[in-house]
């Protein structure tokens, strides 16, 4: 059952395109986890299964990026809260959709939301540079808001 879930894990598509083999391999590594949850491969499964989720949390961001570069911010907002609902275990992904749909949401004159979103971003899980760019935009609401 394990070497079955690692072969899917293995021959899953790189990120940007279609994820179905990394589905398979997390539903593998889970059938595996429910029959051996103590077994000898079990926190490698663990592993591979939080790996796998990340990759598909990464593809829901960057459909959402996309349609939001496209002016599809209704769509954009449907893989945005999927991603906040059911990857909250993706961290880094979870802080980039908050910061994208606050971005959305000021556009949309959605301050105060906006501004909920910004200081609900983890900024011990983000890079430098990103934590900056979530520092300016929340100043800069709160100037508004105020």
């Amino acid at each position: 059952q394990y070497k079955l879930a690692l072969a899917a894990y293995e021959q899953s598509s790189p990120t940007a395109l279609d994820q179905t083999g990394t589905e398979e391999a997390i539903f593998r590594f889970q059938q595996y986890l429910d029959d051996f949850p103590n077994g000898k491969y079990s926190e490698d499964t663990r592993g591979k299964v939080r790996e796998a989720r990340k990759k598909l949390s990464q593809k829901e961001y960057m459909t959402a990026r996309f349609y939001r570069r496209m002016d599809y911010d209704e769509a954009s907002l449907i893989y945005l809260n999927h991603i906040l609902e059911e990857f909250t275990d993706t961290e880094e992904w979870v802080e980039h959709a908050r910061f994208l749909k606050a971005q959305i949401l000021m556009d949309r004159d959605q301050n105060q939301e906006a501004l909920l979103l910004l200081r609900a971003v983890n900024q011990n899980l983000i890079k430098a540079r990103f934590r900056e760019d979530v520092q300016r935009l929340i100043a800069q609401l709160q100037e508004g808001v105020q």
